[in-house]
């Protein structure tokens, strides 16, 4: 099933003006909030941050399903549009932002101090409302690189359905549905894995008690697992022909 063009256009529009809402977002507490809340620290500024761009990444996702510029989809390629939003939002995500946080040094371990906040604020926005998280230790670093491998059969979805004919090749298409129910039950798993370890073993710091903190640790994490569950099921429902 390939996406009307209308459709695709809607899609890629709501992805970029949610991305550029959230660095607008990110960019004023950064750079512009620092020098009028001068008496605020770094965690402070980072729950407005992290709690704003929560709300944005959730609004578009849902988005992505609602469509309400393309009148007259079925209820199938609703979900087929959905699906291919969550997956390129989800891995783009984990290549951009959990990538670079588990590989860099600079940025998991960079005194928290407001010199250089204006490009930290795209990773601590998340971290440093989860001190479990921000730790880095080494079953933090395995859940996360965990996470990143079961991307893969989702990355492998994604190339085989822009690159193939799905419309003509049924085989294909159900292959590259196989694929993305296997890695939203991945995502799934592995973030409520990581929801449970953090909440046993992580305990609950001061930081996290905060009402923005608890937004967005629970928000985020709780929608990530909602969203990759709902993903994973409407390619079962696609795959069966629903």
């Amino acid at each position: 099933m390939k996406l009307r063009e209308k459709h695709k256009d809607e899609l890629f529009s709501i992805a970029k003006r949610g991305l550029a809402t959230a660095i607008a977002v990110l960019s004023f507490w950064g750079s512009t909030a620092p020098e009028i809340l001068e008496e605020q620290n770094v965690f402070v500024l980072s729950r407005y941050a992290g709690a704003i761009t929560t709300i944005v990444l959730i609004g578009c996702v849902r988005s992505s399903f609602c469509n309400l510029l393309t009148p007259g989809l079925s209820c199938r390629e609703r979900k087929m549009g959905t699906i291919l939003f969550w997956f390129c939002v989800s891995i783009s995500f984990d290549l951009l932002w959990r990538l670079p946080y588990l590989a860099l040094d600079g940025i998991s371990k960079a005194p928290k101090t407001k010199d250089g906040l204006y490009w930290k604020i795209f990773w601590w926005s998340y971290s440093l409302n989860d001190p479990w998280y921000d730790s880095m230790n080494p079953l933090v670093t395995g859940l996360e690189i965990w996470r990143l491998l079961g991307n893969v059969t989702g990355g492998i979805g994604l190339y085989k359905y822009y690159m193939g004919d799905p419309r003509q090749k049924q085989k294909d298409y159900n292959e590259c549905l196989l694929l993305f129910c296997v890695c939203g039950v991945l995502q799934c798993y592995n973030t409520s894995i990581y929801l449970f370890f953090s909440f046993y073993l992580g305990g609950s710091p001061s930081a996290r008690r905060h009402i923005l903190s608890q937004f967005v640790f629970w928000g985020l994490n709780c929608f990530w697992v909602l969203a990759s569950a709902t993903s994973s099921i409407f390619s079962y429902q696609l795959l069966l022909g629903k």
